[in-house]
């Protein structure tokens, strides 16, 4: 899935989401938006795998926010590759 994410704190602090498939518990090679102080805004585009059902995951790791997905499209490539 193609899709930009904007995470926005809403503590006075260091605050941090990953995104990942939901198929991966833990990965150190995870895409993540972190931010340092309240209301201030990360954003990004991202690529990531998904599972059967179109879905990822998101985890906040330290701290709260407000995080927002706006999808972009997907690639197919199965069938493709090789």
């Amino acid at each position: 899935m193609l899709f930009s994410g904007q995470w926005i704190s809403t503590l006075n602090a260091n605050t941090a989401v990953e995104l990942l498939p939901t198929f991966v518990s833990n990965t150190p090679a995870v895409q993540a938006l972190w931010t340092v102080s309240n209301a201030v805004r990360a954003a990004g585009h991202f690529r990531l795998m998904t599972d059967t059902s179109g879905q990822i995951q998101a985890k906040a790791l330290a701290g709260g926010g407000s995080l927002t997905i706006f999808t972009m499209g997907w690639k197919d490539t199965r069938g493709k590759d090789g």
